[in-house]
């Protein structure tokens, strides 16, 4: 075998080998957190004649945080929580017989769930499919 040949053989194993132990990095056992904003878009139809909201209703930034841990290579469980704070309304948003003289409201969400993550694949890009038990808690 030429010394060229022997080269390209060997860059070549070298390669595959570590691209093989590469995919294996991403499927081990192993904590993960996430953290991430979000932004809440008022999409409540029906309550006016329009259907639009945005005109009584602000939309909502807030955040996103997770906490898990990867169980082995085909499921992880996790913790979830999600704040969402100030959709605000106007008094048009909010006018009712009820409440006459209310002027200002502002709606604040917190989202908590515990979930079970289940990965079918292997390799760098995984989808997963996700199943989880939870509640909501909401302040006006």
């Amino acid at each position: 075998m030429k010394t060229g040949e022997l080269l390209i053989a060997l860059t070549a194993t070298m390669l595959l080998a570590s691209s093989a132990a590469a995919q294996n990095n991403f499927n081990y056992p192993k904590p993960y957190v996430q953290i991430a904003g979000l932004y809440g878009l008022c999409n409540w139809s029906g309550h006016n004649a329009s259907g639009d909201c945005s005109e009584n209703f602000d939309s909502s930034f807030g955040f996103n945080f997770r906490g898990g841990a990867r169980l082995n290579r085909w499921f992880a469980v996790e913790g979830q929580v999600e704040w969402a704070s100030g959709y605000d309304a106007t008094p048009a948003g909010i006018a009712s017989a009820t409440t006459p003289n209310l002027t200002r409201a502002t709606i604040d969400s917190l989202a908590y769930t515990v979930n079970a993550r289940f990965y079918p694949t292997e390799g760098r890009i995984q989808p997963y499919a996700i199943a989880g038990i939870g509640g909501q808690n909401a302040w006006l």
